[in-house]
């Protein structure tokens, strides 16, 4: 093959593949930064105690206690409270698990948010 056209199409793949591998398939080493996270209500599955935080697990520790015991808040909207939510894994699995023990109402991640009390 005397066509240098083949090779330099063949070349230029390769260097395009390589320049945009770390592009498509991600950067394992990138770590995503404290203001990228999103903030979220968790509330005290022991106290009901609402915060508004930076989500960046599913269960967060608790500021006043420094026990793992904040977990994801739904609201409901006839109770006008957030409520601790189970795991997602249960959320996924039991569409029932997001209502309101109390008033048998499906409850959501929007509402008015918690006010930080001192």
């Amino acid at each position: 093959m005397r066509d240098y056209r083949v090779w330099l199409a063949i070349g230029g793949l390769l260097l395009a593949g390589r320049l945009m591998y770390p592009v498509l398939a991600g950067d394992p080493s990138y770590k995503v930064r404290e203001e990228d996270h999103q903030n979220f209500v968790f509330v005290c599955k022991d106290s009901g105690e609402a915060f508004i935080m930076r989500a960046k697990k599913e269960q967060e520790t608790n500021p006043r206690t420094g026990q793992p015991t904040l977990m994801p808040g739904l609201y409901c909207p006839q109770c006008k409270k957030w409520k601790a939510s189970p795991p997602l894994s249960i959320l996924q699995q039991n569409p029932s698990a997001s209502i309101c023990p109390t008033h048998k109402l499906p409850m959501t991640t929007e509402g008015p948010l918690p006010t930080p009390s001192s």
